[in-house]
């Protein structure tokens, strides 16, 4: 899949490999511009005894075209976080870390993870994961309800927030990830108890919800980078968060 566009096809590095990697900077070169998304939230699992579905997961923070004052022969570090792998039945799963650049003249803001999904409780579905930490924060969907839209903020972008789980009917959809052009991700399940769909982003979408009629897990996202899991319908689990990337354009 293309992660650019037009006008920024440069020379560039992909990195994709969760971990620590390195990149040196060429001679010549004293600015960089980076694209990067940190991990989609992972959706919850539905309840056990109650019928009620998952949240789905929050998609990551993300940054487009961000410029780096670099020198030639410096070498930048890039930690990519783990996916996160979706709730276990009855239970939120746990978020990723943050994606980070370091070693640059100037720094590079962390980008954080989406919130995971909510189980819920007593029979109500799970609210959704949130969006980015901070300022950046969209908040949760209610349950059945669907997730937030993001907002914008200087060279980062806020992600959506899941869908909300449900007891009986349409579970929420998630929310719109970053893009201020895109629909939300319908991502839902359907019948009683359904989970919430995961946040799309930017450059993927988000994972269905799980169904509540012949209750099936949550799904992780089918393409890209940085969606939400969906979250699981009853006695299902939820969906892994969607994974990250960095690129390094010069």
């Amino acid at each position: 899949m293309s992660l650019g566009y037009g006008p920024y096809r440069q020379t560039s590095a992909l990195i994709t490999a969760a971990g620590v990697s390195t990149w040196t900077v060429p001679a010549g070169v004293t600015v960089v511009f980076v694209d990067a998304i940190a991990c989609g939230g992972p959706g919850a699992g539905g309840q056990t005894t109650s019928g009620a579905g998952g949240g789905g997961g929050g998609c990551g923070e993300y940054a487009i075209n961000h410029p780096l004052d670099v020198t030639p022969g410096q070498v930048l570090t890039i930690t990519i976080p783990t996916t996160p792998s979706g709730g276990a039945i009855g239970a939120a799963g746990t978020a990723a870390g943050n994606l980070t650049i370091t070693g640059a003249n100037v720094p590079f803001p962390p980008l954080s993870s989406g919130g995971a999904g909510n189980p819920g409780a007593g029979g109500t579905g799970g609210t959704g994961g949130a969006g980015s930490s901070g300022q950046r924060n969209t908040g949760n969907a209610a349950a059945g309800a669907a997730g937030t839209a993001a907002s914008y903020y200087g060279n980062r972008n806020a992600s959506g927030g899941g869908g909300g789980g449900n007891t009986s009917g349409a579970a929420g959809a998630g929310g719109v990830g970053g893009t201020l052009f895109a629909s939300g991700n319908a991502g839902s399940g359907t019948g009683a108890g359904p989970g919430g769909g995961g946040a799309s982003s930017w450059w993927g979408n988000g994972g269905a919800g799980g169904r509540g009629d012949t209750p099936t897990a949550g799904a992780a996202p089918t393409s890209g980078y940085g969606g939400g899991g969906g979250g699981g319908g009853s006695n299902n689990v939820g969906g892994a968060g969607g994974p990250a990337f960095a690129r390094i354009r010069y």
